[in-house]
């Protein structure tokens, strides 16, 4: 009897192991271009930081005891000369829903010659919000999107 419960555990944690979700580890900053973006030579990076300067240290955990804003790079590199819109939806950790929390619009203008880059930042509002009020840690995911084409999922963590 005891070898039929022993059996019946292991049971148990196999379905719990199969069952139980996973969330993606943090990530660094990575470039995940689609099918599209590699296809017609458009390539983005995307990364995070605590200050808006593009020059800074991109990192993929903030702690929002400390973290005032986050904004979201966005550098493109090969886009057509012409006017562009770029999208980047934010959502909340997979835990929480993984439901849309902000989504940022930003039209821009690709100048002539497929080697100039173009850097586009938004600013997402940490402290006081309802992310720092309601300590929604986690991993968030941001997809980015160019002309309605999905382009790039990065991730970024929350932490206490």
């Amino acid at each position: 009897m005891s070898k039929t419960i022993q059996q019946v555990g292991n049971g148990l944690l196999s379905a719990f192991l199969i069952l139980t979700p996973t969330m993606p580890s943090p990530r660094p900053p990575v470039a995940v271009a689609s099918q599209h973006g590699k296809q017609s030579g458009i390539s983005e990076l995307g990364y995070f930081c605590d200050t808006n300067d593009p020059a800074c240290t991109p990192a993929s955990a903030f702690s929002l005891s400390t973290l005032r804003d986050l904004y979201i790079f966005v550098e493109w590199t090969g886009v057509p000369a012409g006017t562009h819109t770029q999208e980047v939806r934010f959502f909340l950790p997979e835990d929480r829903t993984g439901t849309l929390y902000q989504s940022f619009n930003n039209p821009f203008s690709a100048p002539h010659g497929h080697r100039k880059v173009v850097t586009l930042i938004d600013d997402l509002p940490v402290a006081g919000t309802f992310i720092a009020n309601r300590e929604l840690t986690g991993i968030w995911r941001a997809d980015i999107y160019l002309d309605d084409v999905f382009v790039a999922s990065n991730y970024v963590e929350f932490l206490p």
